[in-house]
């Protein structure tokens, strides 16, 4: 329960974060400029909605990922169930190859459904946010604009997401080898060893606190443009304006 607590948190902290670059974004599609503190203030007034976004979202793809996992515990129980698992590991017999093919499909199986399942909230924030829509309302009006559209709202986010994927993969690579050639460059010097590792752990953290402010602001710029297209010029939302 407190793992859940942690994540259901988590996901709200990133939709505040979100929802003002959206209310931001949103001003500037029409021409606007929104202060800062005043895009935070309307965001923190529907932080309730968010909060119940996030955790229907939360619950609902717990619920749909049980049956998956019932079938790979059992997968694995039928296959290499009662035998020690390092015998697997060292000779890999027929049943390993089995189980890891099983693991593989119900992994991509999920993997789609919670995709789709993402695709049709992905406007969740938007109405409850440009719209003030409560949680659940916004999550079934998210649903009804994406209803027909799942294929040209699912390339751009999945583009999106390959992007962000090995651009994270890029710079990992690339610290990696950088603290290879620190850790060689240092020789036997335990001062100078230590203040590069401390360097570099230090650059680590800006690395990845820099590939998650990209990842979170090019996704709510996404998400308003999609947005933004999605409907005609009399039913259009507008951002707010308080």
């Amino acid at each position: 329960a407190i793992l859940i607590a942690l994540v259901a948190m988590q996901l709200l902290l990133f939709y505040i974060e979100q929802a003002g670059l959206i209310v931001i974004a949103a001003h500037g599609i029409r021409g606007k400029k929104i202060p800062t503190v005043t895009a935070l203030l309307h965001v923190l007034k529907r932080a309730p909605h968010l909060l119940a976004i996030a955790g229907l979202q939360l619950g609902i793809s717990m619920v749909v990922a049980v049956p998956f996992l019932i079938v790979a515990w059992i997968a694995y129980a039928l296959l290499m169930g009662g035998t020690d698992i390092n015998y697997f590991l060292l000779t890999r017999p027929s049943e390993y190859w089995w189980a890891m093919g099983s693991a593989l499909v119900l992994g991509a199986g999920l993997g789609a459904v919670l995709f789709w399942l993402q695709v049709s909230w992905l406007f969740a924030v938007p109405e409850a946010i440009l719209c003030d829509q409560r949680g659940p309302a916004a999550m079934k009006s998210s649903r009804q604009r994406t209803r027909g559209k799942i294929r040209s709202i699912a390339v751009p986010l999945g583009l999106w997401l390959g992007l962000v994927v090995v651009l994270g993969l890029a710079v990992g690579s690339g610290l990696e080898v950088l603290e290879g050639v620190t850790t060689f460059a240092t020789g036997e010097s335990l001062s100078l060893l230590v203040t590069a590792l401390g360097a570099l752990a230090l650059l680590n953290v800006c690395a990845a606190m820099a590939i998650s402010f990209f990842a979170v602001s090019s996704q709510a710029l996404l998400v308003t443009h999609l947005y933004h297209f999605q409907f005609d010029s009399a039913t259009e939302p507008r951002a707010p304006d308080d």
